[in-house]
C-alpha cells in the first residue's frame, strides 16, 4: 500500500505536462492529481496516461485559485503522508523516501518544510487547509500561503520542522519580486496581519517600505557638478515616490485581509481553528 502522496495542482493546458513528472510505478508513492480548467475544452487534454495508471488519482475542478486546487488535492489524499508539488516539480524517488523516514522517525511530526517552502504533511484530521485568500489566482494576492498554513499550524500546537534534502534545492522566493510586482507587496503586507496584530502589521509595513530595495539604478557617471545636483534631486524625489507606492500597496494588502474574513469571501470554508480572528470585529 502506498505510503506518500504527491499532490500535484495545475491549471488548463498544463495538463498535459504532468506526464513528465511523474515516477515509475511503486508500491510507495501515488498520485493526486488536481485539475482546475476553465473551459471544457481543456478536458479533452487530459493525457491518458493520466487515466490509465493505477497510482493516478485525478480530481477536476472549475474554481478558480491555487489554494482551493491545493485543498481539493489534500481532501482525497489516500495515504498517511503528502508533500505538495506543482506540474513542474520533479521529486526523485529518494527524496519521497525521506520523507517518509522522517515521518516515521518522529510521530510527533506533523508538516516538513523545505527547499523554498515546499511542504509535507501527516495526514490527519488536524491538518489545516490552505488560506484561499492568498496564493496564485485568488482575488486580490499573489502568494503567502506556505507561510500562512505553517505560521496558523504552529500557533495550534502542530509540530512543524525545516529539513534539508540532498535531492531538493531551490532558494526561489515569491517576496524576491516585491520591488517590482504589486500583487506581491499586497500578499506581504496581509501577511504581516495573519502572523500579528493590525498595529503590528502596519508597524511592519511602515519598516519595509524604508528598507525594501528599489528598481531603479541611475549611476552619475561624468557629468557636471551641476547635473549632478539635479540629477540627485530627482532621484531623491522618484525614491520617495517608489516607496510611498511600495507602503501603499503593502498596506492595502492588510486592508483586504482584514475586510475580509475567510468565512465571508468566496473561498471554501476552513476549520474553526485555523479561521484568522478579525480585531474589527469582536464583539
Amino acid at each position: 500500500m502506498a505510503e506518500i502522496s504527491v499532490l500535484i495542482c495545475t491549471l488548463n493546458d498544463r495538463i498535459m505536462h504532468v506526464p513528465r513528472i511523474l515516477l515509475p510505478e511503486c508500491d510507495a508513492v501515488h498520485y493526486v492529481v488536481s485539475f482546475q480548467y476553465t473551459n471544457d475544452m481543456f478536458l479533452d487534454m487530459v493525457p491518458e496516461e493520466l487515466r490509465r495508471r493505477k497510482d493516478v488519482t485525478l480530481l477536476s475542478l472549475t474554481e478558480s485559485g491555487l489554494c482551493l486546487n491545493r485543498n481539493n488535492a489534500l481532501r482525497a489524499c489516500p495515504t498517511p503522508y503528502a508533500v505538495i508539488a506543482d506540474d513542474d516539480t520533479l521529486y526523485t524517488t529518494n527524496l519521497l523516501h525521506e520523507i517518509i523516514g522522517e515521518f516515521r522517525r518522529d510521530e510527533s511530526l506533523d508538516i516538513i518544510t523545505f527547499g523554498d517552502n515546499r511542504l509535507a504533511f501527516r495526514i490527519s484530521i488536524r491538518t489545516p487547509q490552505f488560506d484561499t485568500r492568498f496564493g496564485l489566482g485568488s482575488e486580490y494576492l499573489s502568494c503567502g500561503e506556505e507561510e500562512v498554513i505553517l505560521h496558523q499550524a504552529r500557533v495550534h500546537g502542530m509540530t512543524v520542522e525545516c529539513r534539508e534534502f540532498d535531492d531538493y534545492h531551490n532558494d526561489r522566493s515569491p517576496w524576491d519580486l516585491m520591488a517590482y510586482d504589486k500583487r506581491t507587496r499586497r500578499s506581504w503586507g496581509a501577511l504581516q496581519y495573519m502572523k500579528s496584530t493590525a498595529t503590528g502589521a502596519f508597524f511592519r509595513i511602515l519598516l519595509k517600505s524604508f528598507t525594501l530595495k528599489t528598481t531603479r539604478k541611475s549611476p552619475l557617471g561624468e557629468v557636471s557638478e551641476t547635473d549632478a545636483n539635479h540629477r540627485i534631486h530627482i532621484e531623491f524625489w522618484t525614491n520617495i515616490q517608489m516607496r510611498w507606492r511600495y507602503f501603499r500597496d503593502m498596506l492595502d494588502g492588510l486592508r483586504y485581509i482584514i475586510s475580509h474574513p475567510l468565512n465571508e469571501s468566496v473561498a471554501e470554508d476552513i476549520p474553526l481553528d485555523f479561521q484568522p480572528i478579525d480585531i474589527w470585529r469582536i464583539p
